[in-house]
């Protein structure tokens, strides 16, 4: 498999595109996930080609848009429109896949009904994305209805077929490591890429969880998964106090990770 590293570029916020990508490149990484919220707004089509063109004139990867769309929460009429806005803004800025939310709400206090909307929209916007040949790739997280084994494996089997939805993965601070190691094998069937940070999130450097990430490592970078993208990418997301000697610090970090699990081949 081949294996990317990068940046979600919504750790930086309140920094313009041109500082992110200088700072990712800084890093050493290779790829940032452009924000749908302050960097790139879904709808802003010369913003989408302008930061497109820049990341990519420095040799960066755009390996998804991270859309803030959720799957189920509109009427027909109105998620079409939602969604056409945030996939011309991924075609423009040049991403190979789009990141959304399945709905707003936890697995567990989803009704039948929700289910079955979220579904079917989800469905919709995956073919709206496949005629532009892009994925679509679910956000992990808690209140959506990726947020746990059971309903990951629902939600993605219930997808996934020629045109299958595929999903992110991350830790989520809420459970304990063995319950994320069950999320983790939940979703590896259909992972795509990953969200990496320390389960203290922005108050802890990356290292300070060596233990737990050189333990799920193994498992993201295994090629014998069934749907797996063509590359994995994984992404700092969240850095001690939103800094760039933080952030420099992760990425040495995560590096520094794959490198020591490559020796152990």
């Amino acid at each position: 498999m081949v294996v990317k590293t990068g940046l979600v570029s919504v750790t930086f916020r309140k920094e313009e595109p041109e500082t992110v990508i200088d700072w990712v490149r800084d890093a050493g990484l290779e790829a940032i996930e452009w924000g749908g919220d302050v960097h790139v707004p879904a709808g802003n089509l010369i913003k989408a080609r302008a930061v497109g063109a820049r990341t990519r004139s420095n040799g960066l990867l755009i390996p998804t848009y991270g859309s803030y769309y959720r799957a189920g929460t509109l009427n027909a009429f109105e998620a079409r429109r939602a969604f056409s806005e945030v996939l011309a803004t991924a075609v423009a800025l040049g991403a190979r896949g789009i990141r959304v939310w399945a709905n707003q709400i936890a697995s567990e206090k989803a009704s039948p009904d929700i289910w079955e909307r979220t579904l079917a929209d989800l469905s919709q916007i995956r073919d709206q994305a496949q005629k532009e040949g892009l994925e679509l790739y679910l956000e992990y997280h808690n209140n959506t209805l990726n947020d746990r084994p059971a309903a990951t494996r629902y939600l993605l089997s219930a997808l996934n077929g020629p045109s299958g939805v595929k999903t992110f993965w991350q830790p989520l601070n809420e459970l304990t490591f063995e319950e994320n190691l069950q999320t983790l094998e939940a979703a590896r069937p259909y992972l795509a890429h990953v969200h990496v940070f320390s389960d203290q999130g922005a108050s802890q450097p990356l290292g300070s969880s060596q233990e737990q990430w050189l333990l799920y490592l193994p498992k993201l970078l295994d090629a014998g998964d069934k749907e797996t993208a063509s590359f994995r990418c994984l992404m700092i997301e969240f850095v001690k106090n939103n800094s760039k000697e933080a952030f420099l610090e992760d990425a040495r970090t995560l590096k520094n990770w794959l490198e020591l699990l490559d020796d152990r081949k």
